[in-house]
């Protein structure tokens, strides 16, 4: 699925013409139940979302690694990065960054996340970049 999507970012020259995308797999990640159109739609929306914040040129990360009992998909880049006052507000609807953004990206992929029962974490700031973690539980064996 990351794989997937890391394809679909490194083919779309249009958008990323000059994006080093890498992905990071940890195997010792267990499989865990999701639904894998919603979840693609999740990462290519928030991995599209750091592409445009880079203007097509940069560095995009896509991990997969095992946080505590959750499991983590964590896209970053080296973008200009969101201020602390605009932060809090990512997730509001129809709340945009970007000129010509419907603010609604965001906002569905917590509705995604949260109905698997996880959670988004973003960890940025000003010249540092953005880094969005999807964290998903893991059921109980």
């Amino acid at each position: 699925m990351v794989e997937h999507v890391s394809a679909l970012i490194r083919d779309d020259r249009s958008r990323a013409p000059r994006v080093d995308v890498r992905v990071a797999v940890d195997p010792a990640v267990p499989r865990f139940a999701f639904d894998r159109d919603q979840v693609i739609q999740v990462l290519w929306n928030v991995a599209l979302n750091g592409v445009e914040a880079m203007n097509g040129r940069g560095r995009l990360s896509l991990e997969v690694a095992r946080q505590n009992g959750d499991v983590a998909l964590a896209i970053s880049d080296t973008g200009p990065g969101i201020s602390s006052e605009n932060l809090p507000r990512v997730f509001e609807p129809f709340y945009s960054g970007k000129p010509n953004g419907s603010g609604l990206g965001l906002t569905i992929a917590e509705r995604i996340v949260g109905a698997h029962g996880g959670r988004i974490e973003i960890d940025s700031g000003p010249g540092r970049g953005t880094r969005v973690t999807l964290l998903f539980p893991l059921e109980a064996a």
